[in-house]
């Protein structure tokens, strides 16, 4: 084989393997895309145990680097289920240190297992199906995000299902929810709080 052909079945190669990946737009494949990409931070917010309530923020990072995917949820482990998610996908930090330090306002945000997030996740998931309660609508296009974590080698005790707790004014409840409620719990059956901070859960 000729050296000129040789370098021209190499030069061939490298065009494919460099080739530009086409651009992503449906936001459901960007997070499917995202969710092959480690996992670079995990942050719950504290008091979930006694309070039964929780805020997750999940950041999955691109190897090289150049671009992260976030989702947030606030949850209800009372059986609201998930009540607020926001999902985005930033090629720089600030963006991402917005939103964290937006939703870590109040008791603020730690560090914690991944397999405890995704636990607290789809415990609230489960229960406000039990209660036939609308999920935030952007759940289930955030969902791929979490990638293969699934909760199961948590050893955390999710805590017992008390009543129901409405936030008043925040963002991620629907006008209609309190209606709902008292169909399936009765109007003693959950109670309301004013918002803080952000309203966030």
């Amino acid at each position: 084989m000729s050296k000129f052909r040789s370098q021209r079945r190499i030069s061939s190669r490298r065009r494919l393997f460099h080739r530009p990946m086409p651009e992503v737009t449906d936001p459901a494949d960007r997070m499917r895309v995202a969710a092959l990409w480690p996992l670079d931070e995990c942050l719950v917010s504290p008091g979930w145990e006694k309070y039964g309530r929780a805020r997750v923020v999940w950041v999955r990072r691109h190897p090289a680097g150049r671009a992260f995917a976030v989702v947030a949820y606030a949850l209800d482990l009372n059986g609201l289920g998930v009540r607020k998610v926001e999902a985005m996908s930033r090629t720089d930090l600030a963006g991402v240190y917005d939103l964290i330090e937006a939703w870590g306002e109040g008791p603020g945000l730690e560090r914690r297992d991944p397999e405890l997030a995704v636990k607290l996740i789809y415990t609230a998931v489960e229960r406000g199906l039990l209660m036939g309660l609308p999920l935030d609508p952007d759940w289930s296009w955030t969902q791929p995000l979490l990638g293969n974590v699934t909760g199961d080698q948590c050893r955390e005790i999710m805590p017992d299902r008390e009543a129901p707790m409405l936030v008043a004014g925040r963002g991620g409840e629907l006008p209609d929810l309190h209606e709902a409620l008292e169909q399936k719990v009765g109007a003693n059956g959950f109670s309301v709080m004013a918002s803080y901070g952000t309203g966030l859960a």
